[in-house]
Formats: structure tokens, C-alpha cells, sequence
């Protein structure tokens, strides 16, 4: 299997649970293949590839109404501190209040930063 002719990453990836050997090896290639193919496609390695594909399934899934500790179970983290802590790291803000009005899920889908919303949340 050619990786170009791969169509649906996002499907692959919940597949490998997030997990960069695993899609490797589920798409036939090496580990370090892979990444020198995200690296060209994506210009990030496999690993970033994955985690950021990750945060925006659990956005869309929030955006869904789904709670932070059900989010972080479909999506394979080992407990809702983890997710928690990971998703604070990346988007600067905790998922917690981000889950109350939503529209901090709507900007960081869009690539917006909380600090340039009005969100009465954060008041």
C-alpha cells in the first residue's frame, strides 16, 4: 500500500489508538517511514500528527456534549487528569471551562485563542 493513496488518516489513527508504531504497522512501513511522510504532507512528525488529530476529535466531541471524563475515555487517555492536562498544555486553557459555554471549543476549532474571545466564563 502506497501512504498517498491512504485516504482516511483520522479513521486509521483511532484505529492505532493513537499510537505511531501501530499506524506504522497497520499501513505496512516503518516508523521512521512514516514520519518522513507526515513530515512532508503534514510538516510535523507522526507523534504531533497524532496527538493534534486527538485534541480536535475531543473538541468536536465537547462541541457534541460530551463530557470531559467520557471525551477522555472514547478517545484512549488513561484517565480524565491526563486529557485534562495535555489538553491545557496544547490550548492553554482547561477543557473544564471551556465545556461550560462552548464557545472556547467553537474558536479553538477554528484556531483562535480563548484570550481573544469575551467569554463571560472567564470573567
Amino acid at each position: 500500500m502506497r501512504l498517498k493513496d491512504i485516504q482516511n488518516w483520522p479513521e486509521r489513527a483511532r484505529a492505532a489508538k493513537w499510537s505511531a508504531a501501530t499506524l506504522a504497522r497497520n499501513c505496512g512501513v516503518s516508523v521512521r517511514t512514516l514520519h518522513l511522510y507526515f513530515l512532508q504532507q503534514a510538516g510535523k512528525n507522526t507523534k504531533a500528527w497524532l496527538a493534534e488529530l486527538r485534541l480536535q476529535c475531543a473538541i468536536e466531541l465537547m462541541r457534541a456534549g460530551s463530557s470531559i471524563k467520557a471525551t477522555s475515555i472514547t478517545l484512549g487517555y488513561k484517565n480524565h487528569s491526563s486529557f485534562t492536562r495535555k489538553f491545557k498544555a496544547e490550548r492553554g486553557i482547561c477543557p473544564t471551562l471551556c465545556n461550560y459555554c462552548g464557545l472556547c471549543l467553537l474558536a479553538m476549532a477554528d484556531g483562535q485563542a480563548h484570550s481573544d474571545l469575551k467569554c463571560l466564563q472567564m470573567l
